[in-house]
């Protein structure tokens, strides 16, 4: 079977408009959150008013300035990625080039314009993403737009590792992408589920999520011919990934982690890798107590004794919680620390909580030779994800 590698990567959030400045950004532990001071009703009505956002307009480009918000910022990753990667618009015209898209709300400011005013330029939704990067690249191959949620970036690769597997395209884009939106922000204050102050991964006072923005894009390809087409080493290899649905709950997530632990199996299966060789899981690590508190239980499961030698570490205190993206800017953080041997920290987090029994990474970046990692991604209805990373 064609070992699947990484050639190229893509991103922008609150803490970087491109790879090199995001990862630059996570080593110096800096915070992506800001106070939301111009706020739309009716967010503007709610007690959580900060998020993590990109600056304005570094996403823009003369291609993509027409299009809205959601569209540009995958776009601006996509570009990167393939830079990355070394193709050009002239290597897209000459192979089959497919897309899978993870997102939680799509292109979702046409369809609140729509709700609010009566009226939008554009046409909003999922589906809407997929029709104008098509149109944006001029690519026609297989192509998916899924919304599994905040597992939808980690289920987003795993179709394109199985589309390069079965021969249906040449290269696969695989990419996330969410922007802030009054739904989204409505929704998880209705859960209870934001945070009042910081969002503090695995922390014994941890008390929420912070909504944030982003996108990430990542590049795949069959190792022979990546190596038949280009000189530059790839990033990474995608060895497996596990996928499962526990359905035990519409929003909480099954506190004896069975699916949770399944995904993890499934993903060191498929890639032959042996539990023993794992130095690093890069967590879902949300900051809501229940999520957390299931991912120990998780990794606990699966590892056992050797929990306490694997450093487990969430971005999402620095850049908060970007749904559909999540998955996919996290697999390029997982991808940078096997390339650089830096494990960053849970920002935000002082103590684990006393329902927390992993090996966090805390305070201080942990410098260390990672060859084989999980990242790992669940989502409200029980949908689990975890994808196996090689050296």
């Amino acid at each position: 079977m064609s070992e699947i590698i990484v050639s190229g990567m893509g991103v922008i959030n609150a803490i970087g408009y491109n790879v090199d400045s995001f990862w630059e950004s996570l080593q110096a532990n800096r915070n992506g959150l800001i106070k939301l001071e111009e706020l739309p009703d009716p967010i503007s009505n709610l007690k959580v008013r900060a998020g993590a956002i990109p600056s304005d307009h570094i996403h823009t480009t003369s291609q993509s300035s027409t299009y809205e918000k959601a569209t540009q910022i995958l776009f601006h990753s996509i570009m990167e990625s393939l830079e990355d990667a070394g193709l050009s618009g002239k290597d897209l015209s000459t192979k089959k080039v497919g897309i899978c898209i993870g997102t939680t709300m799509g292109e979702i400011t046409p369809l609140e314009n729509q709700i609010k005013y009566g009226k939008s330029v554009h046409k909003g939704g999922p589906g809407i993403l997929l029709r104008n990067i098509r149109e944006l690249l001029h690519i026609d191959g297989p192509s998916w737009v899924l919304t599994n949620a905040c597992a939808a970036g980690n289920i987003a690769i795993a179709k394109g590792i199985d589309e390069l597997k079965l021969h249906r395209a040449d290269l696969m884009i695989v990419c996330g992408v969410d922007v802030l939106s009054s739904v989204a922000f409505w929704g998880f204050n209705s859960l209870k589920a934001m945070s009042s102050d910081y969002c503090k991964p695995f922390d014994g006072k941890r008390n929420g999520m912070i909504l944030g923005e982003g996108s990430g894009a990542i590049i795949l390809e069959k190792k022979e011919a990546h190596k038949a087409r280009s000189h530059i080493p790839p990033k990474a290899q995608l060895l497996g990934y596990g996928i499962s649905s526990d359905g035990y709950h519409v929003t909480q997530p099954d506190p004896k982690a069975l699916g949770a632990s399944r995904v993890m199996e499934l993903s060191l299966n498929m890639g032959s890798i042996h539990k023993e060789k794992i130095d690093y899981i890069c967590a879902h690590g949300t900051g809501t107590p229940a999520n957390d508190a299931m991912e120990s239980v998780a990794i606990n499961k699966v590892f056992a004794e050797r929990t306490n030698q694997i450093e487990v570490s969430s971005i999402k205190g620095n850049i908060g919680h970007t749904l559909g993206a999540a998955s996919v800017i996290e697999a390029i953080s997982t991808i940078k620390t096997i390339q650089t041997g830096e494990i960053p920290i849970n920002f935000q987090t002082s103590e684990p909580g006393e329902d927390i029994q992993l090996n966090l990474v805390i305070k201080k970046n942990k410098k260390k030779a990672v060859n084989y990692a999980l990242s790992n991604a669940y989502a409200f209805g029980g949908v689990n994800s975890s994808l196996l990373i090689g050296r």
